[in-house]
């Protein structure tokens, strides 16, 4: 085989996936109903493994596929196509190395400190917390770190923070999608550890549940969370999988049990005197934006101090245009499943894996995106369940 179409066809594969994977990414951030998600998935994994097969059938029988692209139109098609994955791998390895390059700083400098420890939920327990078969086989798969819970306290400085605000602690929550798939005691643990944060606010990101017949669970699990300034959630995209009745009633009742909601709305709590705006946004799946207009203006100097709750960091650039100071998401998972030094592969975000965990400092916002505790498939490499304390310093 030629060394130019050897070339072109390792680019290609490598660009042709890529490729694919964007698309699957771009996919969910939109709103796009659980069954077509699932034929989208289909047809991408089909194409994804089908067209290199094909390509490589044709190309053994007709070898003039790349050198000689004018023999016909399959033959210059297929030159086109497979071109076209090669540019966009070289431009994909070509981002990659800018991210990885000796020198380029690997977390935000607005963090201060950042400790973190890793805590296995299964350990010195006399039964397994895989509940499923499928959490149960996955389990069992090696290195999967599905219970390998990283507990982080990072200490992050805000451009605009009040004085009496310095020191505030935040428990960053997300993705528990309380299911099937776990034992109670895995969620019970998740909110055990949460507690002994001892933070001023619990703020839940979304997908709290995948199912109604898990409600009555959900509340009790999360109607234990400790809070001196409250807990606030707002809703996800797998929320939207419940019937209207069921939101309705779930809503309700974790209301009851003194949980905030916050999903299209904002509100305003005092601490140390100083106002603070909370404000949820689950867009593109559940409800509007929270109307902003209302908010004061005034002193402080821009206003009081703005947290944003955001089920996916799609939504940065509404925030950075409403002034957020801090914006917290999740949604990601951190890809779940990531390679070292490439980082993850799937991530569903119109940014692909841009935004998958992390502290992003983005003016005038900094956008933290926690990889979530849990998911509708049990597998996770190199990409442990997390929970987080923030430190707000000045």
């Amino acid at each position: 085989m030629p060394l130019f179409d050897l070339l072109l066809i390792a680019c290609g594969c490598l660009g042709h996936v890529a490729i694919w994977s964007a698309l699957t990414n771009r996919m969910h951030g939109f709103v796009v109903a659980r069954k077509r998600i699932w034929m989208g998935r289909l047809a991408i994994c089909t194409l994804n493994t089908g067209i290199p097969v094909l390509w490589a059938a044709s190309y053994i029988r007709h070898p003039q596929l790349i050198s000689d692209p004018g023999s016909s139109w399959p033959a210059t098609v297929s030159f086109v196509y497979w071109a076209a994955c090669a540019f966009f791998a070289v431009r994909t390895v070509a981002a990659w190395w800018v991210q990885q390059r000796p020198g380029r700083a690997t977390t935000s400098p607005r963090i201060e400190s950042n400790h973190t420890e890793v805590i296995d939920l299964q350990h010195d327990l006399d039964r397994p917390l895989a509940r499923s078969t499928k959490a149960k086989l996955l389990a069992r798969v090696p290195r999967n770190e599905i219970f390998d819970l990283a507990t982080n306290v990072k200490t992050i400085r805000l451009r605009r923070l009040p004085s009496a605000l310095d020191g505030l602690t935040i428990t960053h929550l997300s993705d528990l999608h309380i299911s099937k798939h776990m034992e109670p005691a895995f969620y019970e643990l998740i909110v055990e550890r949460a507690n002994q944060f001892g933070s001023d606010l619990v703020l839940i990101t979304g997908d709290l549940i995948d199912g109604a017949q898990q409600i009555d669970l959900t509340v009790r699990v999360l109607g234990q969370l400790q809070a001196n300034l409250g807990v606030y959630y707002i809703f996800g995209n797998h929320e939207i999988r419940l019937a209207t009745a069921d939101i309705a009633t779930l809503d309700r009742k974790l209301e009851h049990a003194g949980l905030i909601h916050l999903v299209g709305s904002w509100c305003q709590i005092d601490v140390c005197d100083e106002p603070v705006i909370l404000a949820g946004n689950s867009l593109p799946w559940y409800g509007l934006a929270p109307d902003m207009d209302g908010c004061s203006a005034e002193d402080p100097p821009g206003g009081p101090l703005r947290i944003l709750l955001s089920h996916s960091p799609d939504q940065i650039n509404w925030a950075r245009t409403h002034q957020f100071d801090l914006m917290l998401a999740g949604h990601t998972h951190g890809g779940q499943v990531r390679f070292p030094l490439v980082g993850p592969i799937l991530c569903p975000s119109r940014y692909g894996g841009k935004y998958a965990a992390g502290v992003f400092d983005l003016p005038p916002t900094l956008l933290h995106v926690v990889r979530g505790v849990s998911g509708v498939t049990p597998l996770r490499f190199h990409c442990r369940p997390e929970l987080t304390q923030l430190v707000l310093r000045m």
